[in-house]
């Protein structure tokens, strides 16, 4: 039996699927349609070693770069880091109608969140919701921004 996508889109093939036994239905890669169950798992030996061979040879090239003294994980900790802070803080000068949302009554973070939410407002992740979370980080921006 020979599986696409359009094999498992009608519900008589699944029902067709379901009546067979494990042992009737024959694999099928649609990549590599000659390939039997042989071939199939020669390649995952292959697959698995290869990973097996990539891992050891990170590990191996991490030490040598500890043992010559190079600090791993700088560009993040000293660059990415910085950069992160300042969009974050851009963002939460941007997100000023928080303050309207507080004025109009809504004290609790999650009040907060459900008012954004509603309104549409973004997060600084397109597409992502507000949470009492994200609305504690964005008031402890805002806060420290005007400490300033």
């Amino acid at each position: 039996m020979v599986f696409g996508h359009s094999f498992f889109s009608s519900i008589e093939n699944r029902k067709k699927l379901r009546q067979q036994s494990p042992k009737a239905i024959d694999i099928v890669v649609t990549d590599n349609p000659h390939a039997n169950r042989f071939t199939i798992h020669i390649l995952a030996a292959v697959s698995e070693e290869h990973r097996r061979l990539i891992s050891e040879t990170t590990k191996v090239a991490l030490q040598a770069a500890k043992a010559r003294g190079v600090q791993l994980g700088k560009h993040g900790k000293y660059v990415l880091s910085k950069r992160n802070k300042e969009a974050a803080d851009a963002f939460a000068w941007k997100v000023h109608i928080i303050t309207i949302i507080i004025a109009e009554g809504h004290t609790t973070l999650q009040a907060i969140a459900d008012e954004l939410n509603r309104r549409g407002v973004p997060t600084a992740r397109s597409g992502a919701q507000w949470y009492k979370a994200s609305v504690c980080d964005l008031i402890g921006r805002l806060d420290m921004r005007k400490s300033k």
